[in-house]
C-alpha cells in the first residue's frame, strides 16, 4: 500500500523542516510549502495529498482561503484538512 501523502503548509522554516522530518520518519510522503501559492502549485503537479496540515497565518493568504482553493482542485475531493497555528 502507498503511504499517505501529507501536504504541509507552514511559513516558519524551522517548524516546517521539523514537522516534515517527523512525518517522514513516521512513514508519510510529505510535500512541504512555505506559502499558499506554492501549496496550490504542488497540489496541481503531484499526486493529490490525502491530508493537508495548513498554517492559518500564511504570508500570502490565510489558511482558510487556501483550504477553499485546494478543495476546488481536481482530485482533492477526499482530502482532509488540519489547521495549524503558532498562536496560543
Amino acid at each position: 500500500a502507498d503511504s499517505l501523502h501529507v501536504l504541509l503548509v507552514e511559513d516558519n522554516e524551522d517548524a516546517r523542516k521539523a514537522t516534515a522530518r517527523l512525518l517522514q520518519l513516521a512513514g508519510f510522503q510529505v510535500s512541504a510549502a512555505d506559502n499558499g501559492a506554492s501549496a496550490l502549485q504542488l497540489t496541481g503537479v503531484k499526486r493529490p495529498p490525502d491530508v493537508a496540515l495548513v498554517d492559518i497565518n500564511l504570508p500570502d493568504m490565510d489558511g482558510y482561503a487556501l483550504v477553499q482553493q485546494l478543495k476546488m482542485l481536481p482530485g482533492t475531493e477526499h482530502m482532509r484538512f488540519i489547521a495549524l497555528s503558532g498562536q496560543a
